[in-house]
């Protein structure tokens, strides 16, 4: 469903989300999104990116939603070299995933410093693409910030 009626929806630390998860910090920021660390009332940590569309104008939205639904799609691939998405909806009239949270960082503070993880590394990149592109499926954004790790395996994100 695209969304055409949309609200702001910030959230800060301790706020809960969908009666089903808590807020406990932000991961990070894009032009489009926020990712935020959650929790489930096991203890359970996620990730949560919300599209912002309230900051954009109308007519970008539809494409923009597009966009975030088939990353969902695509991170229901089977592979460890994915990072994989659980969860889809709405929340205020913008689209969110719940995801798999990865707590291994990502490979930005690794360059130059991954010695002998290095082949290791680049074969995990490789399976992640490999992946992708055996569902004809292209990652336009590749680059240090979304290869996360999570336990010890790289995987990719933002596809």
């Amino acid at each position: 469903m695209i969304s055409t009626l949309v609200d702001r929806c910030d959230y800060r630390p301790g706020d809960r989300f969908e009666n089903q998860y808590t807020i406990c910090k932000v991961l990070g920021e894009g032009s489009f999104g926020v990712v935020y660390l959650i929790k489930d009332d096991y203890g359970q940590q996620f990730a949560l990116k919300v599209l912002r569309l309230w900051e954009v104008m109308a007519e970008m939205r539809p494409p923009l939603e597009t966009r975030f639904k088939r990353e969902f799609d695509v991170g229901q691939t089977q592979s460890a070299n994915l990072v994989h998405t659980l969860q889809y909806g709405h929340v205020k009239g913008n689209p969110y995933i719940v995801m798999e949270f990865c707590d291994g960082g990502d490979l930005t503070p690794l360059l130059g410093k991954v010695g002998n993880r290095f082949v290791p590394i680049c074969c995990d990149i490789l399976n992640g693409l490999k992946a992708l592109h055996d569902q004809e499926i292209v990652h336009r954004d590749l680059k240090p910030e979304n290869v996360l790790f999570k336990h010890g395996i790289a995987a990719l994100t933002d596809f």
